[in-house]
């Protein structure tokens, strides 16, 4: 965490300088002043170091969280089963509608917030991930079933935008072949 955030400062700008230069920002930003537009560059030339910061955050709230819940949901995750698991679709889908950054839509904090803790509260249990083994093949059938629907759906829209990125369909295709790739990786 803290060579990414000091690279922030010291290196990624040159990359969001280059974002800015290539996108015609710098000259839309010509009153900006220099401050200011070393900070967009900075944050803006991050790239997927982004995920590292939200990883951070949510490992920062994971801390408050199980302080408060006292191996309350840890205990309950362990009990998931498979239907249980495929209905996390929903939360996902849900969890993809909120905290989602307005101007770059892949930044999106509530989805990627709820797999992560799904992820630390359910799928870190050996007990689940056991009962995800024994269905590998019908949760990878599944994922290729919903990987060609979703192609043929959107095929030639920008996956980077909410009419994509917040369907039902583009949630539980991630969702299935998320829990698909962990059943078959285990088996």
């Amino acid at each position: 965490m803290v060579p990414s955030t000091l690279g922030l400062l010291v290196f990624w700008w040159i990359l969001g300088y280059y974002n800015l230069l290539i996108g015609g920002g710098l000259e839309q930003m010509a009153a900006v002043p220099k401050q200011v537009l070393f900070i967009i560059m900075a944050v803006s030339g991050i790239g997927p170091l982004w995920y590292i910061q939200m990883l951070w955050i949510f490992s920062v709230l994971l801390v408050w969280i199980r302080r408060v819940e006292k191996d309350r949901w840890w205990k309950l995750g362990e009990k998931a089963d498979i239907p249980f698991l495929v209905l996390f679709a929903i939360v996902i889908w849900g969890a993809a509608q909120i905290l989602n950054t307005p101007v770059v839509v892949v930044y999106r904090f509530g989805i990627y917030g709820a797999g992560f803790f799904v992820g630390y509260f359910v799928l870190s249990h050996d007990e689940v991930m056991d009962r995800l083994e024994k269905c590998w093949l019908p949760l990878a059938v599944c994922a290729v079933i919903l990987a060609a629907a979703f192609t043929v759906l959107y095929w030639g829209r920008p996956y980077a935008e909410h009419s994509v990125l917040d369907t039902p369909l583009c949630s539980l295709f991630a969702w299935i072949a998320v829990i698909a790739a962990l059943a078959f990786m285990k088996k």
